[in-house]
């Protein structure tokens, strides 16, 4: 069983989550995010995806605006101008990748925003539930049985799936009353009974004036339960039978204790009419886990979820300092010292007035990357469960466990036959180039925004060539040129095909909960944002982008950087007499090509290491065809110390781009072609103002600042700042990673 999960449990499983600027907001406001995309399996941020697809539609359907997203290190951000084509109403955001396709559970991101209409005073009025409240319970473990001590959980929601907070539930046996329970905020509970033969059990709410009874109907007469006691530094599990089912039940069981990628087997004989065994929390992975029962012919008969508080990889705010500068308050936060932060991490930060209508408290990284698609329905409240962690929360949520989490292991995925995934990641766009007319053997790909350019030698025989992993953002073209014998470029004759062609169709079903109607946003008289603002002329800046260019490229490379100009490309016949020129000994005998250096290091003679941007060639003959006229710049490391590869001969990276040719017109020696699916460009957010920052408008709907793109330093402190409005406090709202998976998610105020 092991093995088989461990193979099982080898594909990611992707969850995405976006920190929106906020969930209400007005006609020509902005609309942004930072959104993050989580291997579950893994428990850190997906360092595989590098395209995330992003859909926000009306409320009949129509897509409003749809982006390719360039993912790095797991997330990305983006912003969408809320223009007139906007009308006043609620809108469904989205966010997947291709791999999610492969999964069946809610891997998806999906949440509302509200868009109001600045032209007039917004009048809503208070919602009316019209539907029935849904009162359910469920077993835990899956099953009830007579005779032995079984635990209920009760959930109560409304028709739009909020939980119902009562103090007056009871469990009946016929028309007694024989135990009390009352619902927390978000309409969770859970009562223990042993029912007995003969007698009809049901569980009795008042809510609004309105009696609401279910009645129990399947409790097994013989059979076993599973029970989970996860509250301590131990979890108990408890096997229990009935003396009628003693004999029939009479095994070993295998019990398995799994989340996503982990799992342990134990043994648990049942002889007797309880059995019970402990693990230490410490030996079972933090988060989501499962405990399943398999009787003696492999079946899964019970199944529970539980969380396991120990060890939770979620960093908490240690402290505040606040300052004010000038115009802005400057603000500094230390994270809990107990965790590392290594860079890839970043954090998102959004600040509002306290008194804020505009954001949604359902949604939040921790609860979603935690809890996740682990749940069934929506997760009210999430940040009640990983804030100011106590017993009375763990405790909530377990009944949260009970009552809506996931149960439904597809064993049969595991013991039947191999489930591979039916969609890739999409790593960038590919493409692949049918050759009309063969002139040459080998190919160039110019440069993108995004993308070095690659030199592709076509197999003997062979009619096409494809190349990955490219990242064409808007404005960008393709271009590529063939390269003759002769090492210069020529015009080629390809049809090409591009993979994404477009955004993919992804069927969503992922329940989200709508937007909280606010009865204290009547007549709210929103005005215009830029009140009293005044147009100013134009500012030219210049700057010496080459210059900073360059200077980059000397800052990150070992070795030492000869920038390439008209001049040199001209001056060099090849790039063979260029390098003898700097040291090395380069000859040519009976054709064959050959160069080598001196080991300043342990002495000998050896070949160096050529990469051509940045792919290794093993024939250094290359040398004396490639172009110089296209050269950008070369990096020589005669030691090759801190090199991916390791050479202590040297190595020689040359990086190219046709376009520099003076010779020829890139129409010329390349061919131009349209890509169908493009990488968003990256957008600016700007902070909106306002004409007045005490008005009702601001207080509710206003927003200071979002920041999209802030990180944490090594000793864990994020430093971020925002405009002085002279307030007493503000409201932040703060989420972000680290590259081995610490979450950060905090909802805070700042006083000043």
């Amino acid at each position: 069983m092991e093995i088989l999960y461990r193979e099982h449990s080898e594909y990611p499983h992707e969850i995405a989550y976006a920190h929106v600027n906020k969930s209400v907001l007005v006609q020509g406001e902005q609309f942004a995010f930072t959104a993050y995309v989580y291997d579950r399996n893994l428990k850190r941020p997906s360092f595989l995806t590098r395209n995330l697809y992003f859909q926000l539609t009306s409320e009949n359907g129509t897509v409003m605006e749809e982006a390719m997203l360039l993912v790095n290190n797991g997330s990305t951000e983006t912003v969408v101008e809320l223009d007139s084509t906007y009308a006043a109403g609620n809108y469904k955001m989205k966010l997947f990748t291709r791999w999610m396709k492969n999964q069946s559970d809610k891997p998806e991101f999906t949440t509302e925003i509200k868009v109001l209409s600045k032209e007039n005073s917004l009048r809503v009025t208070e919602e009316v539930i019209t539907k029935p409240y849904d009162m359910q319970y469920f077993a835990e473990g899956g099953k009830l049985l007579m005779s032995v001590n079984n635990t209920l959980g009760i959930l109560i929601k409304d028709s739009k799936g909020r939980g119902v907070e009562i103090n007056n539930g009871e469990l009946l046996a016929g028309q007694k009353v024989i135990s009390s329970f009352s619902t927390n905020e978000m309409g969770s509970s859970r009562v223990y009974f042993t029912p007995e033969p003969g007698t009809s059990y049901s569980i009795k709410a008042v809510i609004d004036g309105k009696t609401i009874i279910k009645s129990i109907n399947d409790i097994l007469d013989t059979g076993m339960i599973l029970s989970v006691n996860p509250l301590g530094n131990e979890i108990g599990i408890t096997l229990s039978t009935n003396s009628t089912s003693l004999s029939q039940v009479d095994g070993d069981y295998k019990v398995a204790v799994h989340d996503d990628l982990n799992l342990q087997v134990i043994v648990m004989p049942v002889k007797k009419l309880s059995q019970t065994t402990f693990l230490s929390a410490n030996e079972v992975s933090p988060g989501i886990n499962m405990v399943t029962v398999f009787n003696e012919e492999g079946e899964p008969i019970l199944e529970r979820t539980f969380f396991n508080y120990k060890n939770l990889p979620k960093s908490n705010i240690a402290s505040i300092q606040a300052n004010t500068v000038l115009d802005s308050i400057n603000v500094e936060l230390q994270l809990d010292k107990k965790f590392k932060y290594e860079a890839p991490n970043k954090v998102s930060l959004s600040i509002f007035p306290v008194s804020t209508k505009a954001i949604d408290r359902n949604n939040s990284l921790v609860s979603r990357f935690f809890l996740g698609s682990h749940i069934k329905g929506t997760v009210e409240n999430p940040s009640y469960y990983f804030n100011d962690i106590n017993r009375r929360v763990k405790y909530d949520m377990d009944n949260l466990m009970i009552t809506q989490g996931w149960t439904g292991y597809e064993w049969d995925k595991l013991f039947g036959p191999s489930n591979k995934p039916t969609y890739s990641f999409d790593q960038g766009i590919s493409f692949k180039a049918q050759i009309n007319s063969r002139n040459t053997s080998q190919f160039m790909i110019y440069p993108l925004n995004n993308s070095t350019s690659a030199i592709v030698d076509l197999k003997e025989g062979s009619n096409f060539f494809t190349a990955t992993e490219l990242y064409a953002i808007e404005g960008d073209e393709l271009r590529v040129s063939g390269i003759n014998k002769k090492g210069k470029n020529i015009k080629p004759n390809l049809y090409p095909t591009f993979e994404p062609r477009a955004i993919p169709r992804y069927d969503s079903n992922a329940p989200y909960l709508e937007l909280p109607v606010e009865p204290v946003l009547e007549d709210l008289n929103i005005g215009s944002f830029f009140q009293g603002a005044q147009e100013l002329e134009a500012v030219i800046v210049k700057a010496d982008v080459e210059k900073e260019r360059f200077q980059k490229i000397i800052d990150r490379e070992r070795g030492s950087v000869d920038v390439f100009d008209d001049k040199d490309r001209a001056k060099y016949y090849n790039l063979a007499t260029y390098l003898s020129r700097r040291g090395f000994n380069t000859s040519s005998e009976d054709g064959i090509f050959t160069i080598t250096s001196n080991s300043r290091g342990n002495g000998g003679v050896g070949s160096p290491s050529i990469l051509i941007d940045d792919a290794f060639y093993s024939d250094p003959s290359i040398l004396t065809t490639l172009d110089p006229s296209i050269i950008d710049y070369v990096v020589i490391n005669r030691d090759g110390i801190g090199e991916r590869l390791s050479n202590k001969f040297g190595i020689i990276k040359i990086y190219t781009n046709p376009l520099l040719s003076p010779i020829r017109s890139q129409d010329a020696i390349s061919t131009a072609y349209q890509v169908p699916l493009k990488f968003s460009k990256k957008k600016l957010y700007y902070r909106p103002e306002y004409g007045s920052y005490n008005s009702d408008f601001f207080k509710q709907v206003g927003i200071i600042h979002f920041l999209t793109d802030n990180d944490i330093s090594e000793d864990g402190k994020v430093n971020f700042g925002f405009p002085n409005l002279l307030k007493d406090e503000y409201l932040v709202v703060l989420e972000g990673w680290t590259a081995d998976g610490v979450l950060i998610s905090e909802v805070f105020e700042i006083k000043m």
